[in-house]
Formats: C-alpha cells, sequence, structure tokens
C-alpha cells in the first residue's frame, strides 16, 4: 500500500480492490477525494455517514478524521492532492460524481506515484483539482447526519441495521436508555431534525447501497429499507435524490 507521504508534494491516484473492508479511524495531512469504480462505499465523520455508490465522490479536507468500510465488494479509488492544493471546506462534501471525473480518477490511479510523463500528470491532477471547484456541489440524500453522544449513535446503528423491519422510536430509545420524549429531543438537539426525518433518510440512503445489487428488484429494495410499498418508496427516494429509483439503477450501472 502507498504511503502518501511518499508522494511529497505530487499529486497521485491510488487503487484498492477489496472483497470487505474496514480502516480505522484515520486522517491524511493533505486533501483526498474519494470514489468507487464499483460497489458501494461508507464514509463516516464525526459528523455524519455519507454511502459512496459510483454516482458519487467525495472531497476529504486534510486533517479530518474518518472512517471507510465496506461490507460488499468494492473498487476503491483515492486521489491525494499536495497540502496546499486545500481548501477551507470544514467537512466531507459530497457530489455527484461526472462521467470525466472518473475517467481522470481512473487514468491517475493506473499511473499511481510512477506516471509516464510527470508533466502530463502534473497537468492532469491540476486540471482535476480545477474542475473540482466546479463539480463540488452537495449532491442531495447523500448524507445522514451523526449525534455527539455514544447512546444516541448505538441507537442509531441499530436502526439503520434493521431498516427492514418496523423498528421505531420506542425501540430505539429502549436502545439508548431513554424515554421517548428524550430520545426526541435528543434528535433534535444532535442531529437537528426529528427522529422521524432522520429515518426518512436512511431509508433512503440504505436504498442507494441496495441498488447496486442488480439481484434484487426495486420492491426488494423498497422492502429491505422498510417501505410501507413501492409506490411509497418510489416517491420518498425521488424526493431525496432527484431520481427515481430504476433511473438511479440505470445511472449506476452505466
Amino acid at each position: 500500500m502507498i504511503d502518501p507521504r511518499d508522494a511529497g508534494d505530487r499529486a497521485f491516484g491510488l487503487a484498492e480492490d477489496y472483497p470487505v473492508m474496514e480502516t480505522p479511524w484515520h486522517a491524511h495531512d493533505r486533501p483526498q477525494l474519494l470514489y468507487a469504480r464499483s460497489g458501494c462505499l461508507r464514509l463516516r465523520t464525526a459528523r455524519d455517514l455519507a454511502l459512496l455508490p459510483p454516482l458519487r465522490a467525495a472531497w476529504i479536507p486534510g486533517g479530518l478524521s474518518h472512517q471507510v468500510t465496506a461490507g460488499r465488494p468494492a473498487a476503491l479509488r483515492t486521489v491525494y492532492f499536495p497540502p496546499e492544493e486545500d481548501d477551507d471546506a470544514p467537512a466531507v462534501v459530497v457530489f455527484d460524481a461526472p462521467p470525466l471525473l472518473r475517467e481522470l480518477v481512473a487514468t491517475s490511479c493506473a499511473w499511481g506515484l510512477a506516471p509516464p510523463d510527470p508533466a502530463l500528470a502534473q497537468a492532469l491532477h491540476g486540471l482535476l483539482r480545477r474542475l473540482l471547484d466546479d463539480w463540488r456541489t452537495p449532491a442531495p440524500g447523500s448524507r445522514l447526519p451523526a449525534p455527539a453522544s455514544p447512546a444516541l449513535q448505538e441507537a442509531l446503528d441499530w436502526v439503520f441495521a434493521r431498516l427492514a423491519f418496523p423498528v421505531g422510536l420506542e425501540d430505539a430509545a429502549r436502545v439508548a436508555g431513554w424515554s421517548h420524549r428524550t430520545f426526541q429531543r435528543r434528535c433534535r438537539e444532535e442531529l437537528g431534525v426529528p427522529f422521524s426525518a432522520w429515518l426518512a433518510q436512511a431509508r433512503v440512503l440504505r436504498a442507494t447501497e441496495l441498488l447496486a445489487d442488480p439481484s434484487l428488484s426495486v420492491g426488494e429494495v423498497a422492502n429491505g429499507c422498510g417501505f410501507a410499498s413501492q409506490g411509497a418508496f418510489s416517491r420518498s427516494f425521488a424526493a431525496r435524490t432527484g431520481l427515481s429509483p430504476l433511473a438511479w439503477r440505470r445511472a449506476y450501472h452505466a
């Protein structure tokens, strides 16, 4: 595995394929573009959880602690930029990954630390960094806020792992060890939204992950995320992502 510190002041790409993965919490001294060529990556920070299918990419500022996981095979692609290419972004930005980004990242990763022409590599990375300023518009429905307290995080993780089942506020409050009123208040304080809004977003976020599996029908994805019907799923998904589940799947496999 390449150590980003070995690159000095150069930008470079890194490609790693995993059957499953779970990195420790870590931070880099330089900004990072993270993208999945296939599969779906889960990106956690202290502030939120983001899912990265091939339709999405993430800009991670230097010095920001994060964790990357994947429960299924995933092709991780990342480009590290020199520390001076960082900006003032205080948090991860998840945005739509256009085809040109995917191809530039693929070329950078194919070169690694040994590009055939250093001047060409410098030009490619300069172009990519410039385009990222235009592309980094936060994508709708791409992130889930994370709480500060361990008890609430444990309860929300428990819910997220059981979205296919009829779990609700009372169940989550019981896991946290709080009354339902305390649980609801803590959600508003720590997440900025009520539990119902967090749950609706969690179902859609999980659906973006399941839609990557071509063996699952849209109806099965709806059931797996706890929606009452395929119609309810389609409406909620489109409201939060701007695409129908079928359109998302087609774009995913394009």
